[in-house]
């Protein structure tokens, strides 16, 4: 079964354009993540949310139509028919548009609630002089959402900046294995040659028996290297595996590919005006603008909770007209309205001044805290920059020791053939080229690993 899953996986690498020389580059490897992670669709479908919540937030502004009719008849008289029929609309300034059509008819109608024969227009509107003139609840949740919405895009690429940290280690770590476990195979090679020749030459009388024995015993010692390694190799191979998917959600396997070999990789060099963009980088960072976002956030709450202090002093205004021609400035009749005023305020306005006192202390703490992040994210920066550039610097010096390892090795079974040397002494400076080898590897990849944590820090995926 695990046969046809990776060959089926290796027929769907080779249709997205992954693996077609059976290696599979880390530019290729990050772009099927981003691309069919689960994880990173995740992330799209916030986007998606924070635009609905915006939606929502909106739709407290939308002109609303209303119709209510009531009629009543008993015993073959008509008590009454009421009609009322209108229009609300809503706007940014606290304003509320109404108008309408009344018609009342009936032998029982309260005579305040007559009208004329063909009904009664009305047109006019209310406002709020007190609470709520310069904010209000309508308002607060729309200029949230607006934030909010902003803020499902920032996380959007949080996360998918926290997968590709997370899918990049676990790369360059395929990346280590993969090729500890060629050298490992290099050696295990070289020391079965060896074995070989020295017992030829031991059965010859040209070497000693004991020779013999301490060459099978690096060659049994290589041999637990290379299973170790392989075990290692196979584990990080599966670790990577658990990025990989294709389009529905189906996971892949990538059995036969291979990462790239690593006397091909050529590291990274840090650039000198990186240091005079660390301000920059931590301006535009996601998680600065993000706890800016809900700073703001907090803000609309204080000036709301403020403006419930005040008292609630609203005013209403519409004109009549008994017909619909009448609706125009030529006919119209300023002593024909009908207006109301409602005043009202709580005597202690304890539960007023006490959500005032929290939402007060909330926006304190949250500005201690966004100062605090700000520099916080400016260290991990500036340390991840350090590091990068002390990785480049380790990294040189350790392809010096590496070559002058191979040097010495050279040279000793050079003397090794000549008769001058020992096999103790030719194992020896193997071990120390195996040994540089795998070291070279290990900062190398460390420093990879590295500059990803630079991309992670300054969002440059």
């Amino acid at each position: 079964m695990m046969k046809i899953i990776s060959i089926i996986s290796l027929i769907l690498f080779s249709q997205v354009g992954i693996g077609q020389d059976s290696v599979l580059a880390f530019d290729e490897f990050l772009s099927k993540v981003v691309n069919h992670h689960p994880l990173s669709l995740s992330a799209s479908y916030k986007v998606k949310i924070g635009d609905g919540k915006l939606l929502k937030a909106r739709g407290s502004f939308d002109p609303k139509l209303s119709s209510n009719l009531t009629q009543k008849r008993y015993r073959n008289k008509d008590y009454f028919t009421n009609l009322d029929a209108g229009f609300k609309i809503p706007t940014w300034y606290g304003i509320n548009i109404k108008g309408g059509y009344e018609n009342t008819k009936g032998l029982y109608l309260n005579p305040e609630s007559n009208t004329p024969n063909n009904g009664l227009w009305n047109l006019g509107g209310s406002i709020n002089l007190g609470k709520g003139l310069l904010i209000d609840q309508r308002r607060a949740i729309l200029k949230e959402a607006k934030l909010i919405s902003e803020n499902s895009i920032l996380e959007q690429k949080l996360v998918i900046n926290q997968l590709m940290l997370e899918a990049s280690v676990n790369y360059w770590n395929w990346f280590k294995a993969y090729n500890n476990q060629l050298i490992y195979k290099k050696a295990l090679t070289v020391a079965e040659e060896r074995f070989k020749n020295i017992k030829t030459s031991a059965e010859f009388g040209d070497k000693p028996f004991v020779d013999t024995l301490k060459s099978f015993i690096t060659l049994q010692e290589r041999k637990l290297s290379l299973e170790q390694s392989s075990l290692f190799l196979q584990n990080k191979q599966r670790s990577l595996e658990v990025y990989l998917w294709h389009e529905g959600n189906i996971p892949l396997q990538i059995d036969g590919l291979n990462p790239a070999i690593y006397e091909g990789i050529t590291f990274p060099q840090p650039q000198k005006e990186m240091s005079a963009q660390i301000d920059n980088w931590t301006a535009s960072h996601p998680e600065i603008l993000l706890i800016k976002n809900n700073l703001e956030i907090s803000r609309i709450d204080l000036k709301l909770k403020r403006e419930n202090i005040k008292p609630t002093v609203q005013i209403r205004y519409n004109s009549l007209s008994p017909e619909i021609e009448d609706i125009n400035f030529n006919n119209y009749d300023i002593d024909n309205y009908k207006w109301g005023a409602k005043v009202s305020v709580p005597l202690f306005l304890r539960k007023e001044r006490g959500e005032l006192r929290i939402s007060n202390y909330k926006l304190k703490d949250l500005e201690a805290k966004t100062i605090l992040k700000i520099e916080k994210t400016k260290f991990e920066i500036e340390k991840s920059l350090n590091n990068w550039e002390s990785f480049n610097n380790q990294i040189k010096l350790q392809i010096k020791n590496l070559n002058a390892y191979k040097d010495l090795y050279l040279a000793e079974k050079k003397l090794f053939k000549l008769g001058e040397s020992s096999l103790f002494l030719l194992n020896f400076r193997d071990n120390e080229r195996i040994n540089a080898q795998i070291k070279y590897i290990k900062v190398l990849t460390d420093g990879l690993m590295e500059k990803a944590v630079f991309d992670y820090q300054t969002f440059r995926y």
